[in-house]
């Protein structure tokens, strides 16, 4: 039976707000583009702004990635103007959102290659923090084209673009809980890393490289992200400006739970007869790739770094249900 930590969305979010001094109304809705855009870019110092924030400093938010896009567009504060942008990679952005948000500039952007990221720095200027998304994150394709997966994991273009600048930008980096061989509970983020499959083994390879060649990076190695968007607040920062950040974190749920304690926990929710659900052993399920049993996390430091207080999973799939009969 594979048990493995899914987290609710707020932990990712606060995540990034806690690792910068970025304001929380505009960084709230970052954690939606996990899997859905390339990159989240972020340049709140723009020397050729003319606004101004709360406190008087000339400053513009520039923030890039497509899933974040109608939040921001929808929220924008006066105190925090944004020019809004996102990357994609096919030749043509999907009309729905041009339309949606005519507003927002688009970069066709290759990581694999590199191609397109000195045109975004070209009109942008150097970031202050990017949020790097990016994944070939199927295990059972990563299989299959193991060197589409390293390409595209391991981020040495984005990572090349950014050494260009003069200062060190932060790079917040999505890895997995995939690095760990699963063989046992509650890994520590000092805990060997054996992955069993070449996504694993790429984002393994990910990690090695930012830790090598970046001066200023947090690497978080997430679970299953599901639920709905949510804004909640974080009791701690750890400002970009004061100090460069050197960071590993396992960022997972409070629970260890196998795929069948996570059905139940949705029939108990709803009220239906959870004795409808049988169990079948992970090893009779085919999926293409050799998956590890128990990635469960233990997020400790997570907690004692930002001072979040993270969501159980029966209470996320309440709140998601909820969220979900509203709309």
């Amino acid at each position: 039976m594979d048990v493995i930590q899914y987290e609710f969305p707020p932990n990712l979010h606060q995540l990034a707000y806690a690792l910068t001094s970025i304001p929380q109304e505009i960084l709230s809705p970052l954690w939606w583009s996990g899997g859905l855009s390339p990159l989240v870019y972020v340049n709140p110092h723009d020397q050729s702004s003319n606004e101004q924030d709360a406190s008087g400093d000339s400053r513009r938010h520039r923030l890039l990635g497509a899933a974040p896009l109608r939040s921001f567009a929808d929220n924008l504060q006066a105190n925090f103007p944004l020019a809004l942008a996102f990357t994609h990679l096919s030749i043509h952005p999907p009309k729905a959102l041009l339309n949606a948000i005519p507003q927002a500039l688009h970069f066709q952007v290759d990581l694999s290659t590199g191609d397109g990221l000195n045109a975004i720095s070209d009109v942008f200027g150097q970031p202050d923090v990017v949020i790097n998304c990016a994944a070939l994150s199927v295990p059972r394709v990563c299989e299959m084209d193991p060197e589409a997966a390293m390409s595209i994991n391991v981020p040495t273009t984005l990572v090349k673009w950014l050494s260009s600048f003069r200062e060190d930008t932060l790079l917040i980096h999505l890895s997995t809980d995939q690095v760990y061989e699963g063989t046992k509970s509650f890994y520590k983020e000092e805990d060997e890393t054996v992955p069993v499959n070449t996504y694993g083994k790429s984002k393994v390879e990910a990690e090695h490289y930012v830790s090598a060649n970046c001066q200023n990076f947090a690497i978080l190695r997430s679970s299953i992200i599901y639920g709905p968007q949510t804004l909640s607040p974080v009791p701690k920062s750890l400002p970009i400006q004061a100090k460069q950040v050197q960071l590993i974190l396992n960022v997972g749920g409070p629970d260890r739970l196998s795929r069948v304690q996570m059905a139940e926990a949705v029939a108990h929710v709803r009220g239906y007869n959870t004795s409808l659900i049988k169990p079948v052993s992970a090893s009779s399920v085919d999926r293409g790739v050799k998956s590890p049993s128990d990635i469960s996390m233990d997020i400790t430091k997570l907690i004692q770094t930002t001072g979040i207080s993270p969501t159980s999973y029966t209470e996320g799939v309440r709140l998601t249900l909820e969220a979900e009969d509203r709309s």
